[in-house]
């Protein structure tokens, strides 16, 4: 229902709303049989920030930036993990010459990607 009403981009931001656990999702049975239902339980969010000025400097530019660039750098980790169950954080930094800071922030932003442990896997993949 979600996409055919708004697309890919829906079906992503549900993925992305129910990774970082504003929405939770269940399946209940609908008019045509099992569908997912979400909800959420938040009104507001309120967040406090400690940390050194590099690092919150890496999660300010994460959260900012461009969806287009997010998806590139989707695109070179997917690559990276390839057939394999997942690439280390601390390898895709270097690959990528960004912080390990920043590559936490965009896989956490990220609809597609997750951190299990050390590796980064995607979300339908290993």
């Amino acid at each position: 229902m979600i996409e055919e009403k708004y697309g890919q981009e829906g079906k992503r931001a549900l993925l992305y709303l129910d990774k970082i656990k504003l929405i939770e999702s269940q399946w209940i049975t609908g008019q045509n049989g099992p569908e997912k239902a979400y909800h959420t339980y938040y009104t507001s969010v309120q967040i406090n920030l400690l940390g050194n000025l590099s690092d919150l400097a890496d999660i300010i530019y994460a959260t900012t930036m461009p969806e287009e660039e997010l998806a590139k750098f989707e695109k070179k980790v997917e690559s990276m993990i390839g057939n394999s169950d997942g690439v280390f954080i601390g390898d895709a930094a270097e690959a990528l010459s960004m912080s390990q800071t920043l590559i936490r922030g965009l896989v956490r932003r990220s609809s597609v990607l997750q951190i299990k442990g050390y590796k980064i896997t995607t979300i339908n993949g290993a």
